[in-house]
């Protein structure tokens, strides 16, 4: 791996339904402004200094941020809190790549 995964198990490859639902620009923002974080979890996928550089907020909503210093890391942030997440749309974002793809 050029990007480990910390053992997440995904290969977008071999499974491209693995890697959930690809919005465009324009339906990702429609979900932002139309949600809220009774029915929407936003997490920011990338690390804890791009997370700090800027992230999605809306009225309504506010990226979680993993803090994580490498991808590997952002397994954990997942096994503590998906049982939180049943339920609701998860939307993710980054800056574009493997981490998009395995998230």
């Amino acid at each position: 791996e050029i990007v480990s995964t910390g053992g997440m198990g995904v290969d977008p490859a071999k499974d491209p339904k693995s890697s959930g639902d690809h919005l465009s620009p324009s339906s990702f923002h429609s979900m932002l402004k139309g949600g809220s974080a009774d029915d929407i979890v936003l997490i920011d996928v990338r690390n804890r200094w791009e997370y700090a550089l800027g992230h999605f907020k809306t009225q309504n909503l506010l990226a979680q941020d993993p803090d994580t210093k490498t991808y590997a890391e952002f397994k954990r942030f997942v096994d503590r809190n998906y049982k939180d997440w049943k339920g609701k749309n998860v939307m993710m974002y980054c800056t574009g790549g493997i981490r998009c793809e395995t998230a």
